[in-house]
């Protein structure tokens, strides 16, 4: 097999390679973290009102953050409900419920309260964006020096 022949392949080996690794950490930020942080600019977002809603439901997740499951809150007003992301403990939950929250609601219907934490799935997301994407982005470097070598080694021989 000739050289340039041989970094052919290695190109397009680590360019599939990359995009793979690069697509796993996109997909799991914008399943994680993205809608965690779109309920952030919401809550923080001034220009829109603040309603009261009140706690009505405590709702069980596979969430768990030091061997204690974690809990999402349901909450309603003017006839609509929304959830919390999934930062309670059973306790603290439920000691929520039939308590008043205020909340923001966008042009889209979405409601988050206004005191909104970030849970760990947006830690999740990062992590691995950052982890999946930069050996995804490196892959892609290397595809890309050894797609220029074969270029080169391919001009020398010709």
């Amino acid at each position: 097999m000739s050289r340039v022949r041989a970094l052919k392949i290695v190109a397009l080996v680590f360019s599939l390679v990359g995009v793979i690794f690069s697509g796993v950490g996109l997909g799991i930020y914008f399943g994680f973290a993205f809608p965690e942080t779109r309920n952030m600019r919401i809550a923080q977002n001034a220009d829109l009102p603040t309603q009261n809603a009140v706690f009505t439901q405590v709702i069980p997740t596979n969430f768990v953050v030091g061997n204690q499951r974690m809990y999402r809150l349901r909450f309603g007003w003017d006839g609509q409900s929304a959830q919390t992301n999934p930062i309670y403990t059973y306790n603290q939950a439920n000691d929520r419920v039939g308590q008043t929250v205020l909340i923001r609601v966008d042009d889209n219907g979405r409601a988050v309260p206004v005191d909104f934490f970030r849970s760990g799935h947006s830690t999740l997301g990062f992590i691995f964006l950052g982890v999946f994407g930069g050996i995804g982005l490196i892959m892609v470097i290397g595809a890309m020096i050894a797609s220029r070598m074969s270029s080169r080694t391919e001009e020398e021989g010709a």
